[in-house]
């Protein structure tokens, strides 16, 4: 799929995103997932495929005054993420989640919530993300289903995410390995998919 047919897809979707039918228990599986991905109380954290801002809540909530990059590929995204949050600690760009305009070992954590099934390139979206992470800093990468919930829900829409696809947390986990990350963890069931690596080195 073209990049720019699901770019224009999601600028399509972004004024009536928030507004859209959510998993059950959404808010408090955005708040899990904050909180298993340990948060630091300083330095820089990337919230890769931002959207809207659904995590912002709850990292502005969080302890400390650690800063916040909000990376997606929608500008019209991007446009309501800024009309939801105005705190001086975020900052926000236009970026491809393969390709992101940071520069090596800078952050602390990578978030990638909802993300990772509509990335062109997924291995080269994870290297990428291990790329921005200083040594020690941490990958978190989550959704509010299981991979074959989430599949099968993206195979029965129509247009340019019919076919987006998330592979399970377990061979998530494999490609980090081989990719020279480190104490990795893999959580998935029906209503959860969650995972966390390091990057080598401290």
């Amino acid at each position: 799929m073209p990049p720019k047919v699901k770019q224009s897809y999601f600028n399509g979707l972004a004024a009536v995103w928030d507004t859209l039918p959510s998993p059950e228990d959404f808010p408090s599986k955005v708040r899990r997932f904050v909180e298993r991905s340990c948060v630091p109380e300083q330095g820089w954290i990337l919230d890769a495929g931002c959207g809207t801002g659904v995590l912002l809540p709850a990292l502005l909530e969080h302890p400390g005054r650690a800063r916040v990059l909000e990376t997606d590929f929608s500008e019209e995204m991007l446009r309501m993420n800024r009309r939801g949050a105005t705190d001086p600690w975020v900052w926000r760009t236009c970026a491809d989640a393969a390709r992101m305009p940071v520069r090596l070992a800078s952050l602390d954590l990578v978030l990638c919530f909802g993300l990772l099934p509509h990335v062109e390139d997924v291995g080269r979206a994870l290297a990428e993300f291990l790329r921005v992470l200083k040594p020690g800093g941490a990958l978190a990468i989550g959704h509010a289903m299981g991979s074959r919930e989430l599949n099968a829900f993206h195979g029965s829409l129509e247009g340019p995410v019919s076919k987006d696809l998330l592979p399970p947390a377990r061979e998530v986990a494999e490609r980090l390995s081989r990719l020279g990350a480190v104490a990795i963890q893999a959580e998935e069931e029906p209503a959860w998919y969650f995972v966390r690596a390091e990057r080598a080195g401290q």
